[in-house]
């Protein structure tokens, strides 16, 4: 398998600042470098085996596509990383907080919809 650049959007950037800010400040500085070392390890995965996550469908700026899902433990929290495949790179689209919904102005996770 190609080994495929990884591309960080503004989006999943900007997530991963302010998680890791929001356990700095809730609770210690040593929780967020434990978190940002799980992505870091998280994304390392995903350069090694860029197949790793499960498929789910989502509405991407008004398009149904489907996309990739990797589920990472940070302590007793689980973050999901948003990513997709493509033929020149892995894009890191975005990263959430738990299992739950997700839903941005650009991008909607679809629950089970029949589309």
């Amino acid at each position: 398998m190609a080994k495929r650049p990884l591309k960080r959007s503004l989006e999943y950037q900007a997530r991963v600042r302010m998680y890791a800010e929001n356990l700095a400040e809730r609770y210690r500085v040593e929780v967020a470098e434990a978190f940002l070392e799980r992505i870091e390890t998280a994304e390392k995965l995903l350069y090694s085996n860029n197949f790793a996550g499960a498929d789910a469908p989502y509405l991407l700026a008004g398009q149904q596509v489907v996309l990739k899902e990797l589920y990472v433990d940070s302590g007793p929290v689980k973050y999901c990383i948003i990513y997709e495949v493509t033929e020149e790179y892995i894009g890191l689209v975005s990263l959430w907080h738990g299992v739950g919904s997700r839903k941005t102005d650009m991008l909607v996770r679809l629950w089970g919809m029949n589309r």
